[in-house]
């Protein structure tokens, strides 16, 4: 049976780590930059609720809100929205954009 839950500072943080250590495997996956996700992610472990979908136990997927950059926001190209990453290989799934400028 799945089910999902908040993941926890200490678990942001280490998925943060994680993403740090696949980058290279990984950055083309994304949409937007994978350093601001990490970035993000390392300024923002409990103030968003960022998710995990488990199923016996196991982390299946993980559902990362983001918004990019300040500065992208002012030049009116920000993006905010929740990245859905799969939990082995934590490439990017889907990024859904909820707010856009």
């Amino acid at each position: 049976m799945e089910a999902t839950r908040e993941l926890t500072a200490e678990e942001v943080g280490n998925l943060a780590n994680q993403l740090q250590n696949a980058y290279d495997s990984i950055k083309d996956t994304y949409n937007y930059p994978l350093d601001d996700l990490i970035e993000y992610l390392q300024q923002t472990q409990s103030k968003p609720i960022h998710a995990v979908e488990e199923s016996a136990g196991v982390a299946i997927r993980y559902f990362l809100m983001f918004s990019s950059p300040p500065e992208t926001w002012e030049a009116l190209c920000g993006r905010e929205g929740i990245y859905t990453v799969d939990a082995r290989t934590l490439r990017a799934i889907n990024f859904d954009i909820t707010i856009m400028n």
